[in-house]
């Protein structure tokens, strides 16, 4: 990709996350993950680091809530328990596995 607006820190990748994310079909938080984690040197450090794990937090809770507990056993929930149980998330909600 040739324009970019805002800076430079993805113009000077081989491969912009953009293009791989377009490419490979992610989803909305895999791509953002992917995003932080590549720019993270370039552009706002820590900080991006600490999106890309609330997006990879946000993709247990949605895509294996069954499973949502940290090293410690403790249940952890990266999204609000009203929004959960606004949309039921946490009963009904199943997307697709990728695999």
């Amino acid at each position: 990709m040739i324009k970019q607006v805002g800076g430079d820190h993805y113009r000077q990748m081989p491969i912009q996350p953009i293009e791989f994310c377009q490419v490979n079909g992610l989803p909305y938080c895999e791509a953002n993950v992917i995003k932080y984690v590549c720019r993270h040197r370039s552009k706002n450090g820590a900080e991006d680091i600490r999106k890309a794990i609330h997006y990879l937090e946000l993709l247990l809770d949605l895509d294996y809530p069954d499973e949502g507990q940290d090293d410690d056993g403790e249940a952890f929930c990266a999204i609000s328990p009203g929004l959960l149980t606004r949309y039921d998330l946490g009963k009904s909600y199943r997307p697709a596995r990728h695999e």
